[in-house]
This record gives structure tokens, C-alpha cells and sequence, in this order.
């Protein structure tokens, strides 16, 4: 199968999952959200690098990316549990 980044489609995917990170952690610096925050990027980032290890095969299944999006919904409430956690603790 034949997608937008062709054969770098994994690495596309990493440095969007790294992109987003720092962005984040960035943010929840500026912002001094604290540490329950950075708890949930360190979450958010094991995932991220975990989805990364399962797309590295040689022929992933298609079914896998729709999985891994799934799985990022799941991302986004674990940072907003970091961004509650800091709104709470104030």
C-alpha cells in the first residue's frame, strides 16, 4: 500500500509524534503546569514510542494505523488529565 510519505511514512509519523511532544512540554512550561503535566508527556511518549516500535515492521497491517489512531484519543485524555491535574493543584 502506497501512502502520502511512502516508504518514510514510520519516520513522518515519529517526527510528527516528537513535534507534538515538544510543543506540548513547551507549553506546559510556559504555561508552569507542573509536574502531574510532565507525567502525562512522559505517558504520552512512551505510547508515541511504542506505536513507532509496532509500525516498524517490514509490512505492517493496514489495520494497524487505524488502531494507532484510536489509541491517540486515548493519548489526548491522558494529557488533559496532566493539564486537570496542574488546573486542580493551583
Amino acid at each position: 500500500m502506497q501512502f502520502f510519505f511512502g516508504d518514510r511514512v514510520v519516520s513522518a509519523i515519529a517526527i510528527f509524534f516528537a513535534i507534538t511532544l515538544g510543543l506540548l512540554l513547551w507549553l506546559g512550561w510556559d504555561m508552569q503546569l507542573g509536574y502531574g503535566y510532565l507525567l502525562s508527556g512522559a505517558i504520552a511518549a512512551a505510547v508515541w514510542v511504542w506505536q513507532c516500535i509496532q509500525l516498524w515492521q517490514p509490512e505492517p497491517p493496514t489495520s494497524i494505523y487505524q488502531r494507532i489512531f484510536g489509541q491517540n484519543v486515548l493519548v489526548g485524555f491522558i494529557v488533559l488529565a496532566g493539564m486537570l491535574s496542574a488546573a486542580i493543584g493551583k
